[in-house]
């Protein structure tokens, strides 16, 4: 049976599951890549609530580590993309089947700063 983590927005940018706290402009996006790096499988599913409405589905963590949200289009519509973070953290998110996604689009405005901490560090 597949497991599934229920998320909470708290707000706009901040959202909670497991014991971890992500905040950012994706933080649904940051928090699968939090629960990843606290060893969390990959394939496990995500459901996202805003005030006890589901908002979201994740497919996977996994998929949605590998993914950030790019504003800078054509049409000026937000659009998924592959997420661009660098360093030793991709190889914790590889694609599907073994291959590497594209790495070649722009880099998005979103891609600054996103924190995610264990909510026991922002109580201290």
């Amino acid at each position: 049976m597949a497991i599934t983590i229920i998320v909470a927005i708290l707000i706009r940018d901040i959202c909670t599951a497991e014991g971890i706290t992500a905040s950012g402009p994706t933080p649904v996006l940051a928090l699968c890549r939090a629960l990843i790096a606290a060893g969390h499988d990959p394939a496990t599913r995500m459901h996202v609530f805003r005030d006890g409405v589901l908002a979201l589905r994740v497919r996977s963590i996994g998929a949605g580590a590998r993914l950030t949200v790019r504003e800078t289009t054509r049409d000026g519509r937000p659009r998924f993309a592959p997420w661009r973070g660098g360093g030793p953290a991709r190889s914790r998110f590889p694609a599907p089947g073994g291959t590497r996604g594209s790495d070649r689009s722009g880099r998005g405005l979103w891609e600054g700063r996103v924190t995610a901490h264990r909510q026991a560090d922002a109580v201290a």
